[in-house]
């Protein structure tokens, strides 16, 4: 498993993990764990993702390697780190894609997501902590 976001609230930390299958990180199997802030106790979890969505797959190898796909990248975006990750689109189909994690001109954080068998750019994001 891999942290892939954090939240502090008051009194509490939430972070969420996902597993990593081949290098790939399987964001639809993600796995949420919220901890007290004073004791560092667990207080709440979710793993309904990792408990509905996680199977054996087949991962493709990418059809698009990662100097092509950052080549679509808009470039008043830096890009800061890459990994290749399974995510859903909204229809709720599975995609294996390049994840972007850049930064604006006011440093702001943009998460791009470029198909790796298509070759075009699928959804982007603001940043989570």
């Amino acid at each position: 498993f891999e942290l892939v976001g954090s939240a502090e609230n008051p009194g509490a930390c939430a972070l969420t993990f996902a597993p990593v299958e081949n290098g790939v990180l399987l964001l639809p199997d993600a796995v949420s764990v919220t901890l007290d802030a004073a004791t560092g106790e667990v207080c709440a979890y979710n793993a309904a993702n990792y408990i509905l969505n996680h199977a054996q797959r087949e991962l493709p190898d990418p059809a698009v390697d990662m100097e092509s796909a950052a080549a679509l990248i808009n470039p008043e975006l830096t890009i800061d780190s890459v990994q290749l990750v399974l995510t859903r689109s909204d229809g709720g189909d599975e995609a294996l894609c390049w994840e972007f994690n850049c930064s604006d001109g006011d440093g702001e954080g943009v998460d791009v997501f470029v198909d790796a068998q298509m070759g075009r750019e699928v959804n982007i994001e603001l940043a989570q902590a």
